[in-house]
């Protein structure tokens, strides 16, 4: 940490700290694949001996224009360890999702929290920009206060 006095205000100090922070970007493809690991490798245990919980939010359009996602899910976690919170959130795409991010941040919140997720538990999230933003937010915000 560097600290230093200013020359304006003898009285104050000025401190700077850097806090370094290192986290992956994992790009792939059919990631509910039976062969793919990647989202597996990427959620570390809730507890030590339970599988890890995910709470998963999908992009209505998304799931209307991929048949036999819910069927894949299923298999990929129940294959691979992994633990659904609850029942998927479909929450509106597009255009719908920018115009009303609101209400979309408090129904993962409120799946989240009727989930019981704890901070080891993960949220996963699937869509375009907008939805990605509003889940982060409401995932970021849940057990802040």
């Amino acid at each position: 940490m560097a600290t230093r006095k200013t020359r304006k205000d003898p009285d104050l100090i000025e401190a700077s700290f850097e806090v370094p922070f290192t986290y992956s970007v994992r790009f792939t493809h059919d990631v509910f694949g039976e062969a793919n690991t990647a989202l597996k490798d990427a959620l570390a245990p809730s507890r030590e001996g339970q599988k890890p919980r995910m709470l998963l939010v999908a992009d209505s359009n998304v799931v209307q224009k991929t048949p036999g996602l819910g069927k894949k899910i299923g298999h990929y976690v129940k294959v691979h360890g992994i633990e659904l919170a609850g029942p998927a959130v479909i929450v509106p795409g597009g255009e719908r999702s920018k115009a009303d991010s609101g209400r979309m941040t408090w129904q993962v919140i409120d799946a989240a929290l009727k989930a019981h997720l704890d901070r080891q538990s993960y949220v996963v999230a699937m869509g375009g920009g907008a939805v990605l933003d509003a889940v982060g937010f409401a995932a970021a915000v849940l057990h802040r206060g």
